[in-house]
């Protein structure tokens, strides 16, 4: 999943530019992202996306 960021450059000179940039939403596993708290010292539950998150990913809540 991925999401498209569009972006309007307006100069007096030269008018409007059209730019788009694509922003990967999945760069680690689910694994990969439960590890990394657990390593940082902290619990991990993962909120699947009916329970919390942004964008249809779910959501990751480290706890101390």
């Amino acid at each position: 999943m991925e999401t498209t960021v569009h972006y309007l450059h307006a100069e007096s000179d030269s008018g409007i530019r059209h730019c788009t940039d694509a922003h990967p939403m999945h760069l680690f596993t689910r694994e990969d992202c439960t590890r990394a708290f657990e390593r940082a010292g902290l619990g991990v539950e993962f909120l699947p996306v009916e329970q919390g998150g942004v964008f249809g990913t779910g959501l990751y809540v480290g706890t101390r």
